[in-house]
């Protein structure tokens, strides 16, 4: 069985042939997948160059197999499975509980307290960049065959913007009235730092909301990110430009320069979602800042991961939204690479990409 493999903390991946698995020996609740589709983001990245310290590889083992974005079909299960049948597509949760704290027996693992939980492809749990992997039935999730493609491998992330655009929404809501008169969100404007696959993740699900969205980036476009934003039915400006007042502010850069450039610009009860992890740029908070944060009621939301909830959530968004944008989520699968040739795309990202997804078969 093929697999990319990489050796948490410390650099390094390589396409690798482990031992078969063998079917006769699956769980009773377990099902075995057969992989189609893998993406890689930059979490397989900063994993592949080193970067991650906190990362290890499952116990008893000296690697770990990479890869958290998947999909698959089903080519087996166990006895007591019920909710799955040969030949379904799956996508599979990226985080597992450590089965310890309140928020992972609720079945919250995005929100363990504990930070002992188990992270595919991640931390202490063998990812899916590999021909086939064994699950618990609870840990999938069915896609419906007609929508399955390699662009499918973006439900994954889809459902971690779920999960940050539910719970900033759940907040806001309970603090003061935030709908438009006519119930909807067609009065709110949002700004989205960062035009990756992420980015225009946000933009799409907001759009689909109602709301009126502008993707911001330090460059001009590129002619796809402008064609694809075009599509959406959103804006793409420089974020040295003025973007007026805006309801909502989401970064997804990580970059605290970029941020400190808009923020002021949130109007009373307004929000952030705060999305991407640092980049090393560092900038100066000001005392007014905290200040007009304070005045204004401004509600901010730090969002990582997703649940169960999410990732089915996220799947009915997917199926109905690449037929209301058919050729959006295809555009965003800029390469497509073969398990022999996905190490390099693993180790460096190309020019011109948005998602880079690896094909199976």
């Amino acid at each position: 069985m093929r697999a990319i493999v990489i050796h948490p903390p410390n650099p390094g991946v390589s396409l690798r042939e482990l031992s078969d698995i063998n079917l006769s020996n699956i769980g009773d609740d377990e099902v075995a997948v057969r992989t189609l589709y893998t993406g890689i983001c930059g979490t397989d990245r900063e994993l592949a160059n080193g970067l991650m310290r906190h990362s290890v590889p499952p116990p008893g083992k000296d690697f770990m197999v990479l890869g958290h974005e998947v999909i698959g079909e089903v080519i087996d299960v166990g006895e007591k499975v019920t909710g799955f049948k040969r030949g379904d597509k799956v996508v599979a949760l990226v985080r597992r509980g450590c089965g310890n704290c309140l928020s992972c027996r609720l079945g919250r693992p995005d929100l363990c307290e504990t930070g002992e939980m188990k992270i595919a492809g991640i931390k202490a749990q063998d990812g899916f960049m590999a021909d086939l992997f064994v699950d618990k039935e609870s840990y999938l999730v069915r896609v419906p065959d007609n929508v399955v493609s390699e662009d499918a491998v973006l439900i994954q992330p889809m459902g971690d913007v779920v999960k940050a655009i539910r719970t900033f929404l759940s907040i806001v809501e309970a603090r003061f009235p935030w709908g438009c008169e006519d119930s909807t969100y067609e009065c709110r404007s949002a700004a989205i730092i960062g035009s990756g696959s992420t980015g225009l993740l946000f933009s799409i699900l907001l759009k689909s909301m109602g709301f009126n969205v502008v993707v911001l980036n330090r460059r001009a476009p590129t002619r796809l990110e402008e064609r694809i934003v075009g599509e959406i039915g959103v804006d793409f400006r420089l974020i040295s430009e003025d973007v007026g007042q805006i309801d909502l502010l989401v970064d997804t850069s990580g970059s605290t320069v970029s941020i400190s450039r808009v923020i002021s610009k949130v109007k009373p009860k307004g929000g952030v979602i705060l999305f991407g992890f640092g980049i090393g740029d560092e900038t100066r908070v000001s005392s007014q800042l905290i200040t007009d944060i304070v005045y204004k009621n401004i509600v901010i939301v730090g969002s990582a991961a997703h649940a169960k909830i999410h990732l089915r959530e996220a799947v009915s968004y997917y199926a109905r939204l690449k037929i209301e944008y058919p050729s959006v989520f295809k555009g965003m699968v800029t390469n497509i690479a073969t398990p022999d040739s996905a190490v390099q795309y693993v180790s460096k990202k190309q020019e011109g990409e948005i998602k880079v997804v690896v094909r199976w078969r």
